[in-house]
């Protein structure tokens, strides 16, 4: 990688750590979006946005976004933590977990740069004999930074929700950024007519991906630089 190139990189690193979200963000807000299907598997989404206010930043994410050596390293780092989070709620439900399909997808919206990151967590949500039940790793301290929203599988519905959501309607729950989800819990029933065949399950620990991936980005993006040489 050339002296350039590096040093666009290195802007977007920095960008990724502060993780400004301005006016310009306005296109698309950040969010933590789970959601499940009726086997309580989950595609968990979270999506960052960063204001690009001069050419600098601007090129530099362009950068960033034909590096598919950074993108490759971001994405396992990603997996990585995800997994480890999965790995002890595993450990304290009894629950069988496992993360997949790690991906990381960077646009721009005008003068916005909008990083998303995905994972598919297989056996996040408990089943039982009427539904689904949804409470770690939320559960246990966590404090999203963004509106966190959890969507139902087709079929079913919200009949327990602690604490009370935001918004509530065609099976979807969302939570401002900064709500204290202590004891959160979701129980979801399938609805007379959704054909549900579930076997039974249970619970799990704090969750601490959200606040971290930005940091992660610039880490992978780092460690990029010095193996170049620079």
């Amino acid at each position: 990688m050339d002296a350039n190139r590096i040093a666009a990189v290195g802007v977007v690193a920095t960008l990724l750590l502060v993780g400004s979200a301005g006016p310009a963000a306005a296109a698309q807000q950040p969010t933590f979006v789970v959601e499940l299907d009726d086997r309580g598997d989950a595609a968990v989404t979270i999506t960052y946005t960063y204001d690009l206010s001069d050419d600098a930043e601007q090129a530099a994410f362009a950068e960033l976004q034909r590096n598919e050596t950074a993108t490759a390293a971001l994405e396992d780092r990603v997996h990585d933590r995800f997994e480890r989070v999965a790995n002890a709620s595993e450990n304290q439900t009894g629950r069988q977990m496992e993360i997949e399909s790690a991906a990381v997808e960077l646009t721009r919206e005008d003068r916005t740069g909008v990083v998303e990151v995905s994972v598919q967590w297989n056996g996040l949500a408990a089943t039982t004999e009427d539904g689904l039940v949804l409470d770690e790793p939320f559960a246990s301290g966590f404090e999203p930074d963004r509106a966190f929203v959890v969507v139902l599988p087709d079929g079913y519905e919200a009949t327990a929700v602690t604490p009370s959501p935001a918004e509530n309607g065609d099976g979807r729950l969302e939570w401002a950024g900064g709500t204290a989800l202590d004891d959160f819990e979701v129980v979801a029933t399938a609805e007379p007519s959704a054909d549900t065949d579930a076997a039974t399950d249970a619970d799990g620990p704090g969750f601490g991906v959200g606040g971290a991936v930005a940091a992660l980005a610039a880490t992978s993006l780092l460690a990029l630089r010095r193996r170049s040489g620079t």
